[in-house]
This record gives structure tokens, sequence and C-alpha cells, in this order.
């Protein structure tokens, strides 16, 4: 083989190795078109994956609390919204935390967006007086995942300190529960319960 073929060849196998790199890229980046990036705008809306199981944990809930004579919680949209759309984020791009983040498709690591609050706050309408109180009050949440029925959830949050306390907060008037069931996720069953007045 002569210089000028050892080169011919080096050459097309860069080629096709920088080819490779592209398609695997771009693979990676159409496999996940359905995720969310960045900071949430307010106006995502992600359908729940099981309606009767969000309506049931409420129905749990609001027993309790009237059973420990406080008032029920009543559902709120735009809680709801951005509760459904952080368990999807969660589902979809594989952590759990309260915070946001991303997750790399090239390095697969995860990098911070932003905390619970800033996130929610994003989802609230800021057109009346109700809504503006809600955006002070909105910064306690409860996430679970692997959960798969209502009352799992409930009785997850029911022995830990920090989740019972935001159940059974007194000032907590609004709800919005998010279940999202993403199959094959390393997450599959992602819970997120945004409270608020």
């Amino acid at each position: 083989m002569s210089f000028n073929d050892f080169k011919y060849c080096a050459c097309l196998f860069s080629i096709v190795i920088i080819l490779s790199s592209f398609v695997l890229v771009q693979s990676e980046f159409t496999k996940r078109k359905n995720e969310f990036f960045g900071v949430a705008h307010g106006v995502e809306n992600v359908p729940s994956s099981n309606l009767s199981k969000e309506r049931g944990f409420l129905v749990i809930l609001n027993k309790a609390r009237r059973d420990s004579s406080m008032q029920p919680l009543m559902i709120d949209k735009d809680l709801t919204r951005a509760a459904r759309y952080h368990s999807y984020d969660m589902a979809t791009q594989n952590y759990f935390s309260h915070d946001t983040y991303d997750r790399n498709p090239l390095t697969d690591s995860l990098e911070y967006i932003c905390n619970a609050n800033d996130r929610t706050q994003k989802f609230v309408d800021h057109e009346t007086e109700r809504k503006i109180a809600k955006i002070s009050a909105c910064c306690s949440e409860n996430c679970c995942h692997d959960a798969t029925t209502s009352m799992d959830v409930f009785n997850a949050y029911l022995n830990s300190p920090g989740h019972r306390e935001n159940m059974f907060d007194p000032s907590h008037r609004l709800i919005g529960i998010g279940y999202i069931n993403i199959p094959g996720s390393k997450k599959p069953h992602c819970w997120t319960m945004d409270f608020g007045n």
C-alpha cells in the first residue's frame, strides 16, 4: 500500500467515524424529542397517565384531613399542570428530585435547571389576587416514585414527617396532583403534589 493509499484510507475512516458520531447524536436527540429541556414556560399541559389515580389520592387525603377537623383541599388547574409537568420531566429524564434537571444526552449527566418554587411559579396565572396569593405559598411539594396506587403514595407520605406536614398544613387550600407512568423509564411511576393557598 502506497503512502497516498494510506492517507486516503485514513481520511475515509475519519469521515466514517465523524458521520457515525453525527448519526448517533441525531438519533439520541430524536429519541428524546418528547422531553422538556430548560426552565418551564408555564404553558406546558401534560396529560395525566391516570386521572382516577390522581382523583383517588385527593379523596384519600381529603378524608384524612376531614378526620383531623381540617378543610379539604381543592384541585387547582395551574398547580395540576405544574405537578404533571414535573412528574413527566422526572420520568422521561430519569431523575428524582424536587429540583428540575436536564439530562445531557451525550454525557448522561444531570444539569441543574431550577428549584421547585421557581418551576411551579411559571404555571401560576398572575391575573387575579387569588392567584397572586397562591404564588407566595406554592413552594410546598411532595414527590414520590415507584408507587403504583393512590393509597401507596398516601401511606409513603404519611410515614415521612416533611411530606405529612405538607399534606396536613392547615394553610393549604389548593393542590395540584400529577401522576405520570412512562413504561421503560428508570422512574416509571412518578407522582408530584404541589400545594398552595
